[in-house]
């Protein structure tokens, strides 16, 4: 029988009414989080339930708590029954459903209690295993009824709660913030941990504490993580290092984490608990965490910490800064090679130094957190977080943004590098942020045929396909580089073509230097500039020097002598007042009127060992299309050929070359001439057929028939310089036009 009403009347037998659950129990606390044992009960039923002078009894009759007068249950909620109401008040400020105090300790393994009425009837009855929820038990949570119209007596029907408990409402998903995301125990690299903020936003850590079972360690001030981001605490920074040179880290050297069962928790600089989580060397969790090498990772960011499938074993030493990979050794795989160094530019053409990387697969490498070390394992360069080489593309990695954009400005760089390379010689290479080794470019300028030292000239890489470069790989560069383009063949605006130094005394003509245009429109050189090595001395070349195209020039230092050399040449020569070039070795530079480098090369007299003194000169090799080292030189005519391009064989030189020319078949005059040549025959088979005159580059400058005695050709306008007549293939001479 019962009474109509809201509640129950006190005078029934009220504990044979009672729809009572326990949906939550924190019998473990945190000991740091103080916060005291407490039962949270629900009143299933439809009506308030009065439980006044009601008790809370232990299984062995010891009455644990009694509920003060006009304590009622209110109709579908929750009541909380705490040992210590002002310490659970402290930690659940929102909640104001509780009752207390009491003074009697719950077991936390296996236990029953009662909950009996004012006439001592047992309103409910309830027997609980704590122990059986391991997790709850270890990392001191509460354990939580899943669905408040289950038995609360059935073991299966309870889980473990969320970090902060949920009294005084229903059990719901644990949306808990994260904070560990990857743990390293029992490894060669010593105990670390992975702090990871998973949030949208910076967060300050500083003054948090980490607890490790009994060990804990202070986070230092101004540990400020981007969101997004990573922080390793290791406690032996040396190993730590050895293996993972590139991932920043704080040591704490009472980091220690357990390698049987781990407890991980995380208070802020409050002191409030944030975080607390565990881990064991056994099932369900990965056991390759333990001493095999790996650690434990993250999957994903996006799931529960708490379930043990989040947990993999990652790589061998672990991705620490970053998340877990698949991929273990993506430097195995890529195909990065360094293609050109710019190591030493010149001082008036200084575009920093720089160097370029080439992708040479057809598919992108993702090179996040790679590296680039020197000889002495410093970092040189870092790549940023998700940054990725295209296929086939170039990267441009500079000293000086603003001194490569100068020189280059259409060819973008990529980045500006921490701490410069050695410029005499090293070793680079690119790791990944395993450590593992990608490619590598060594180089000792000194010890390579080519020299590129302060001459404005690079090195390219002349086999792409191979990932480890050494001095074989290396060949000069076009003059002021090739950045993000292939190698190719050069295309300068003016060329040393043929050098003369240290004449034989009998056949001195002074130093002379031999300039080619090979461009396809005339070059006015007029106010440049030539410099040698020591830099101190400037010659200017005179205004209105020009250059045909695909001719030549001569600059020469003592009219006097070259002219005993090579009047008979009538070559195109230019004075420059006391020019002359070192015996031994050389470098020449040419500078526009505005003193930019337009060309520089270096030469030493081991390149033609008989153009030292022995009376020869030094010849570029044209079919070479970069005139740069010794392989691009020989030894050119005896006296060189000055002016014109070289012929094998080589005419003979001064009274001698008159005689190899001369011919009683026909007579030229005047010879030289500059208006009007006359060429009269004497020899009636030579005055008929087909005569072809060739300059001295030996190419075809003028055809004609003839059947005539006399020949008159209007030379006015031809170029200064030897030409060679040539009558039926078989008659020849020369004549030589001034102006």
């Amino acid at each position: 029988m019962g009474s109509p009403g809201k509640a129950r009347p006190k005078f029934c037998n009220p504990g044979q009414f009672a729809n009572l659950v326990f949906t939550e129990l924190q019998l473990n606390g945190d000991a740091k989080n103080k916060e005291g044992q407490w039962l949270e009960l629900y009143n299933r039923d439809t009506l308030d339930l009065d439980i006044s002078a009601w008790k809370l009894r232990h299984s062995n009759n010891t009455t644990i708590l009694t509920f003060a007068q006009n304590t009622i249950i209110p109709s579908k909620s929750y009541v909380i029954i705490c040992s210590d109401t002002s310490a659970f008040k402290q930690q659940y400020p929102v909640v104001t459903n509780y009752i207390g105090n009491f003074n009697y300790q719950i077991s936390i393994s296996k236990d029953s209690l009662n909950i009996v009425d004012y006439t001592n009837y047992t309103a409910k009855g309830f027997v609980f295993d704590y122990s059986y929820y391991a997790k709850s038990n270890l990392l001191n949570r509460s354990i939580e009824l899943l669905n408040i119209d289950s038995s609360d007596n059935i073991a299966t029907s309870w889980i473990n709660g969320c970090l902060h408990s949920t009294p005084g409402q229903m059990h719901g998903v644990c949306n808990e913030p994260n904070y560990i995301s990857e743990i390293a125990y029992n490894i060669a690299q010593g105990d670390w941990l992975e702090l990871y903020n998973f949030d949208t936003a910076t967060v300050d850590y500083s003054g948090y504490e980490v607890h490790m079972n009994s060990d804990s360690i202070l986070i230092p001030a101004s540990t400020i993580l981007d969101a997004k981001t990573y922080l390793t605490f290791v406690s032996d920074s040396a190993k730590f290092a050895t293996r993972f040179m590139l991932t920043p880290f704080i040591a704490n050297t009472n980091l220690h984490l357990n390698d049987t069962l781990g407890i991980i928790k995380v208070y802020n600089k409050l002191g409030k608990l944030v975080y607390s989580n565990f881990y064991q060397n056994t099932l369900p969790y990965d056991t390759m965490a333990n001493g095999f090498g790996y650690t434990l990772n993250m999957i994903s960011d996006t799931l529960n910490p708490e379930n043990e499938s989040t947990w993999k074993a990652s790589c061998i030493a672990g991705t620490p800064g970053m998340a877990i990979d698949v991929n273990c050794n993506p430097a195995a795989n890529a195909s990065i090679v360094f293609n050109e160094l710019s190591p030493w530019p010149d001082s008036l053409k200084d575009d920093g130094m720089w160097l370029e990387l080439y992708n040479k697969d057809t598919v992108d490498v993702k090179v996040s957190n790679w590296a680039m070390l020197n000889s002495q394992n410093q970092i040189i360069f870092q790549f940023p977080e998700n940054y990725i080489i295209k296929a086939n593309a170039y990267l441009i990695i500079c000293s000086d943004s603003n001194k490569f954009k100068q020189w280059h400005p259409n060819a973008a760089f990529n980045f500006t590098w921490m701490q410069m390379p050695n410029l005499q010689s090293d070793n680079l290479k690119i790791i990944d942020y395993y450590n593992n080794s990608s490619s590598s470019a060594l180089y000792h300028f000194d010890s390579l045929d080519i020299s590129v030292k302060h001459f404005g000239h690079n090195i390219n890489n002349k086999n792409q396909i191979l990932n480890l470069v050494n001095d074989s790989s290396w060949e000069v560069a076009c003059f002021g580089g090739t950045p993000a383009m292939p190698n190719q063949t050069c295309s300068d605006t003016i060329i040393v073509s043929e050098i003369n130094y240290n004449s034989l005394p009998q056949k001195d003509a002074g130093d002379w230097l031999e300039l080619y245009n090979p461009n396809k429109q005339k070059m006015n050189l007029g106010g440049a500039y030539i410099r040698t090595k020591d830099y101190h001395t400037w010659w200017q070349i005179p205004v209105n020097t020009t250059i045909q195209p695909d001719s030549f020039v001569v600059l020469v230092g003592d009219t006097t002598l070259y002219n005993s050399r090579n009047k008979i040449l009538m070559s195109n020569y230019i004075y420059i007042p006391n020019f002359n070039l070192a015996n031994d070795s050389e470098v020449v530079f040419i500078y526009n009127k505005d003193t930019q480098l337009m060309y520089s090369n270096f030469y030493t007299n081991a390149y033609v060992p008989n153009s030292s003194g022995l009376g020869f000169t030094m010849e570029n090799l044209f079919k070479i299309s970069k005139p740069y080292s010794s392989a691009y030189w020989f030894a050119g005519c005896e006296e060189g050929s000055p002016g014109f391009r070289y012929t094998a064989p080589c005419p003979l030189r001064n009274t001698a070359i008159q005689t190899i020319y001369q011919t009683n078949d026909f007579t030229i005059y005047p010879n030289p001439a500059n208006n009007i040549l006359n060429i009269q025959f004497t020899n009636r088979e030579a005055a008929k057929g087909r005569m072809k005159i060739y300059d001295m580059n030996g190419k075809l400058f003028h055809e004609q028939s003839v059947n005539e005695s006399t020949v008159s050709l209007n030379v006015s306008n031809w170029n200064a310089g030897l030409y060679i007549l040539n009558m039926n293939g078989k008659y020849l001479s020369k004549f030589v036009v001034t102006k």
